[in-house]
């Protein structure tokens, strides 16, 4: 009996040179169709005899895979040895074969690129004898990334400053600030706007929300019942309330849109500007981020507020770190789903209160900035803080080949409490 071998191989990934600033979903591409490039071709195949493989052909069947077919001349082969060349790279053996093979499938090749191959029957060490030469050239690839991409703006300026999924729904959220009529007519100098889509990148309904003054929306969250939560902060009330200056908000919205039913409101008297929300399986509802109180001039401090829907505007509780005298910013937080611990991640220029350990970076960290993560319990209550620096700035070199500071840029934790951090240096 013959038999039919199909072989994988691992590649690694490669980086992105480039950041698309289109809103995409992104998916595999690939139509299935098989074509033809060469076949059965004949070449120098060297040391034919009368138990080489003969009818050897080569079919691209993908951007990365090429199918190959022979027929098997010998009786008395060990195996055989498939070698393959491009006009890059010389002869090479892919693979070694048992005997009575008649096919095999060449995976995870360069797209666009011809291949060359040849097989030879081989009994111990001796060759019985090689086969004609067959090209093929892989497909080029075909919507490897972008599904689909949209455009829905007003005719002033438009932001995007935030996106979430919602899985269950297979819907995605959108939103940011516009100074035009984009979901109805202007409110303010600057309305925030919040526009959900489906799969398919169909608008299923907008919104444009603020005040006579100026609003903004930056970040979106969406809980196990669909509800849409909206982070934000504005030069007016909130929910009626106004510390005053710049106060931070977070709005509800039901699935179906509309308006909110349900705000949670932080201010502290100065410019308060929230960057990031998250909502916990039990619907506590987490905002974070930056405020001037009480730094000296325009120096900038963390804070979160949790909040629960049902018990008001207000925050159930509040924390903050900081020193006053620097600038400590809050990028992103996450919610740890088992506990309701929460993990927030910025960027600090002062070695934080409480942190645990010696900074690496503690002597300079006031001019190059260091990342900093917070861990915060269900009651509001600090466990402790971490501080990552890589010693860059001041002229010196990193260990990660930096000569500026160190960039938060999110934090995520897992379903079993593994908590993952991103930035650069």
């Amino acid at each position: 009996m013959k038999t039919h071998f199909r072989h994988t191989r691992f590649l690694s990934f490669m980086s992105l040179a480039a950041l698309c600033a289109t809103l995409a979903a992104c998916g595999g591409g690939g139509s299935g169709s098989t074509r033809l490039i060469g076949s059965g071709s004949t070449g120098g195949g060297s040391n034919t005899g009368s138990g080489a493989p003969s009818g050897l052909t080569a079919t691209a069947t993908s951007s990365t895979e090429i199918a190959l077919q022979w027929t098997d001349n010998a009786t008395d082969e060990d195996g055989f040895r498939l070698e393959r060349r491009s006009q890059r790279l010389p002869w090479s053996t892919v693979a070694q074969l048992p005997a009575d093979t008649t096919s095999y499938t060449d995976s995870a090749l360069s797209p666009n690129t011809a291949y060359t191959y040849r097989v030879t029957a081989t009994r111990g060490s001796a060759d019985l004898g090689t086969s004609n030469e067959a090209s093929a050239t892989t497909l080029a690839p075909t919507n490897t990334c972008t599904e689909w991409t949209l455009s829905n703006g007003s005719t002033d300026e438009d932001r995007v400053q935030g996106v979430a999924y919602d899985p269950a729904r297979d819907r995605l959220y959108v939103v940011g600030t516009t100074q035009g009529a984009l979901a109805g007519p202007r409110i303010g100098g600057r309305d925030a706007f919040l526009q959900a889509y489906d799969a398919t990148g169909k608008l299923l309904w907008q919104t444009q929300f603020g005040s006579s003054l100026d609003d903004w929306a930056t970040a979106v969250a969406i809980d196990r019942a669909g509800n849409v939560y909206v982070a934000g902060f504005t030069d007016d009330k909130v929910a009626g309330q106004s510390a005053g200056a710049r106060d931070a908000f977070v709005h509800r919205f039901p699935p179906s849109g509309g308006r909110p039913n349900w705000t949670g409101h932080y201010g502290t008297g100065r410019d308060d500007h929230a960057s990031c929300v998250a909502v916990s399986p039990q619907g506590k509802v987490v905002l974070g981020g930056t405020s001037r109180n009480p730094g000296i001039g325009n120096e900038q401090d963390p804070w979160l507020a949790q909040f629960d829907p049902g018990a008001g505007a207000n925050p159930v509780w509040t924390w903050k770190s900081g020193n006053g005298f620097f600038n400590e910013n809050l990028v992103d937080l996450a919610i740890d789903p088992n506990n309701g611990d929460v993990y927030a991640i910025g960027r600090t220029q002062v070695v934080m209160p409480h942190v645990v350990g010696s900074p690496p970076n503690a002597n300079n960290v006031w001019a190059v900035g260091d990342i900093y993560v917070a861990r915060v319990d269900a009651t509001g209550t600090e466990k402790w803080i971490v501080q990552i620096g890589s010693g860059c700035g001041m002229g010196a070199q990193s260990r990660f080949k930096g000569t500026g500071g160190d960039i938060p840029g999110g934090v995520a934790v897992s379903e079993t409490g593994e908590i993952y951090v991103t930035g650069f240096a």
